[in-house]
């Protein structure tokens, strides 16, 4: 039995004698391809009317209150066994989306999944993929399934309008359509191997139990817009992200100290939360003037990291905020920074970085910076290509280059390959500090 989605409402518009149904099929690829079908705006109605011989049942025509987004079922064929292309008898079904009408257009609340490149939403091959407009492009983390108000209206001109409007929230029951995605095909995500409770054998050194798909009661902070820090320190290695940013759903501010649901998104092996709230028991985290959660940093064994006590969490600094501290006298001791929370990695770990030095010492650092003193002395550093670039490990944000004829490793690296990554001291380029544009 043929279903179709009313995309009139009411009375048909002008210039339009019939409502209009958009028959519902799971494979339209294109806008051309939607099929429409007129439906009869008055329907058979039977009544009982009292007559001198009595109750007599008959039949007479009213107007049909169609709303849009009510579905409606039909026969394919008539009485005469012919294809029906005017719907004269119908009955409304369950509802396959829910509708609404804002800001004056009918929009549908349709399922997708953004793009790794956020520009496109997958409609899971049911409906025409859409453009994701600009302004919305990170309301959403891509590839996860998601509601999304779309408009689907037929105009005045009586063209039939479909785009985008505005994300809603999660499709939990569709999460097992990411991995179908064209841009995933061979990539298998981070879906949980299955254990048998049963089975004894012993499991392999590197295997870890998995924390329970669905989370209730935690703790933590806001970090950022998208991300929330959990407060227990076994927890600090999972990310926990707002999938959508939606106006209205009252997210408390950065800093706050809240409590969360959340459910696992397994392909990206991070953390959905559903719902978050303000919580009592801890102080709000301090803010810095540009609303970042300020936090005092220090030094680790592993370059590039530094350890905020305040949260028991590594951040790094993939701005470089920190090389002119790192090279001054002042990097033995702490400093208090801004931190926010980045998109989490490629195996769905969370990732705290530095935004910005708010500590007193600023002042001295940037005084620093100018002299002549800002100079790397007997630092150690590895060739790492043919062009004379230099890592240096204390430093892994700073880029150095070099000259051939300031450099024997560089001029051994061109004859010798497997000198590539030969180490040289940079203090014997007597060089100033440059980074490579």
């Amino acid at each position: 039995m043929p279903r179709g989605i009313v995309l009139t409402n009411g009375s048909p518009g002008a210039g339009m004698v019939y409502n209009m149904a958009l028959i519902f099929e799971d494979n339209y690829s294109s806008v051309r391809d939607f099929k429409l079908i007129a439906v009869n705006k008055q329907k058979t109605k039977k009544q009982i009317k009292q007559t001198p011989r009595g109750p007599k049942e008959i039949e007479r025509l009213v107007d049909a209150d169609l709303l849009y987004g009510q579905t409606l079922a039909w026969d394919e064929y008539d009485e005469q066994n012919r294809k029906v292309e005017f719907v004269y008898d119908y009955v409304r079904v369950q509802p396959v989306y829910p509708c609404r009408i804002s800001e004056g257009k009918t929009q549908l609340l349709l399922h997708g999944i953004m793009s790794r490149n956020r520009k496109v939403l997958w409609m899971c091959n049911i409906w025409p993929d859409l453009e994701i407009p600009y302004r919305i492009q990170h309301d959403v983390h891509p590839n996860v399934a998601v509601n999304a108000w779309v408009t689907v209206q037929i105009e005045a001109d009586h063209s039939l309008t479909y785009e985008l409007h505005s994300f809603h929230d999660t499709a939990d029951s569709f999460q097992h359509c990411v991995q179908n995605a064209k841009w995933n095909e061979g990539i298998q995500g981070f879906l949980q191997p299955l254990v048998d409770p049963l089975d004894n054998t012993p499991m392999a050194p590197e295997f870890v139990q998995p924390i329970s798909d669905m989370l209730t009661g935690m703790k933590g902070y806001v970090l950022s817009k998208k991300i929330v820090i959990a407060y227990e320190e076994k927890h600090k290695d999972v990310c926990f992200h707002r999938i959508v940013i939606r106006d209205g759903d009252r997210y408390p501010a950065i800093g706050t100290y809240v409590t969360f649901k959340a459910d696992r998104l397994d392909y990206l092996n991070i953390f959905a939360i559903k719902e978050v709230t303000p919580a009592y028991g801890e102080n709000n985290l301090p803010l810095t003037k540009n609303g970042l959660v300020q936090v005092t940093i220090s030094k680790t064994d592993h370059d590039g990291f530094y350890y905020a006590k305040a949260l028991k969490c590594y951040v790094d600094d993939p701005e470089n905020h920190l090389e002119a501290w790192l090279i001054s006298k002042y990097s033995n001791s702490t400093l208090r920074v801004g931190i926010t929370a980045a998109e989490p990695s490629a195996k769905g770990n969370p990732r705290f970085v530095i935004g910005e030095i708010t500590d007193q010492k600023l002042q001295k650092i940037e005084e620093f910076k100018k002299s002549d003193e800002f100079r790397l002395k007997d630092e150690p550093g590895i060739v790492v290509d043919f062009m004379g670039t230099i890592h240096a490990p204390r430093l892994p944000k700073s880029n150095f280059r070099i000259s051939a004829t300031n450099s024997p490793t560089r001029i051994l690296s061109t004859w010798y390959p497997d000198l590539l990554l030969r180490k040289t001291r940079l203090s014997s380029l007597d060089h100033r500090i440059h980074q490579s544009q």
